[in-house]
């Protein structure tokens, strides 16, 4: 059984059963579109990862400071600048990066989703003929 979330089980258009991807059965066009949506996962995950990763290095190194030096994060940076302060504000400015990522990433992910589902509909039509 595969997962909701796995390409395999995702049908070609909404409403349609998940297709069949037994390998002796499936034209080239097929199989390369295919290994075009493989690829595409994977550019996917991997800047997700990234987006992710840099928020949580960026929370976890608040942390390890705060818990590590407490008297660290009293100190005065400048005038009532505390470096918790600046730290906090690095925060958030990584926050803004990752979400402002992931935001970019869906978009392009919308526009290939666009772009394999045409070629799809491209080449049903051309199996239909």
């Amino acid at each position: 059984m595969t997962s909701p979330h796995h390409p395999q089980s995702w049908p070609e258009e909404p409403g349609d059963a998940a297709p069949s991807f037994a390998a002796a059965t499936l034209p080239s066009a097929t199989i390369r579109l295919e290994a075009e949506a493989a690829a595409f996962i994977t550019r996917y995950r991997r800047n997700r990862r990234r987006y992710a990763g840099g928020a949580l290095v960026g929370y976890l190194a608040f942390t390890v400071v705060a818990s590590t030096t407490p008297e660290l994060m009293r100190s005065r940076v400048a005038g009532h600048l505390s470096a918790a302060l600046l730290l906090m504000a690095m925060q958030i400015v990584t926050l803004l990066w990752a979400v402002a990522g992931q935001r970019l990433q869906a978009e392009r992910l919308d526009r290939e989703t666009a772009g394999v589902r045409e070629q799809l509909a491209a080449h049903r039509h051309q199996r239909q003929a």
